[in-house]
């Protein structure tokens, strides 16, 4: 593949980074809402005045640093937006590369900050952690809050969700959960793994007149469990600083 002493290949690839931002956006309004109605207005919006000035701008040339600026420029007056700001120019970047095969990194994959202005640090739990997870579970009181904790652990769910199960929704034999209103605005059916199946085997009364319609239940005025934050502090403490704190 080489032609006087030159990788063609090489030359190809450096070619597919040469797309300008303003020819990938141009893609990006007709075939990313494509089946979902005209782009919205505050996307073009967001467009025109955060990054049409790069409209001519190799895709190459916008840096990391660059894309990093824009974001904190934002952020001094508007955290909110600035988080808007930096979702859409991440879906640009994105589509370029999926949809147009450029050969560029995503320079808008740095952390956000929450609409309070705190920034958002995620961390997931590793295999190795479990065994300190589990211990510092057993030391919150009963076993609502523990549980409840698992079930998110173990489905993957929001916790907002897990809250609000209920026993009509599962299906202990089968091992399935259908999660009502997800979302997206349609019923989910979430598959249990099995240890989280016999911890919901424990938690259902034997006596079908004393089933709560909670899995979950306190005292709350919705009848389930509400607010995880001060017992998801308390594990936390336990060596978990760096799991994201609930508001």
């Amino acid at each position: 593949s080489y032609v006087k002493g030159e990788d063609v290949q090489q030359k190809a690839r450096e070619a597919r980074t040469e797309i300008t931002l303003g020819e990938i956006w141009a893609d990006f309004r007709v075939n990313r809402t494509r089946g979902q109605g005209r782009i919205s207005e505050a996307n073009e919006y967001n467009w025109n005045r955060h990054f049409k000035h790069w409209q001519n701008k190799s895709i190459s040339k916008i840096s990391y640093d660059m894309a990093r600026k824009l974001i904190l420029d934002i952020r001094k007056t508007a955290p909110v937006h600035a988080n808007r700001v930096q979702r859409l120019g991440k879906a640009i970047w994105n589509h370029g590369i999926k949809e147009l095969r450029v050969s560029v990194e995503n320079p808008f994959t740095f952390s956000q900050v929450s609409e309070k202005g705190r920034e958002r640090k995620t961390y997931r739990l590793q295999r190795s952690d479990m065994p300190e997870f589990m211990a510092a579970l057993d030391t919150l009181p009963g076993t609502n809050m523990k549980d409840l904790f698992l079930a998110s652990l173990f489905t993957g769910r929001r916790i907002g969700e897990c809250n609000a199960m209920r026993w009509v929704d599962i299906d202990l034999e089968s091992g399935i959960w259908v999660i009502p209103e997800t979302k997206s605005g349609v019923n989910h059916a979430c598959v249990l793994p099995q240890p989280l199946v016999q911890i919901l085997q424990d938690r259902k009364p034997e006596d079908s007149d004393d089933l709560n319609v909670w899995v979950f239940p306190s005292n709350s005025k919705s009848g389930h469990v509400e607010a995880v934050n001060t017992a998801w502090e308390q594990v936390r403490t336990h060596g978990f600083q760096h799991l994201q704190a609930r508001d």
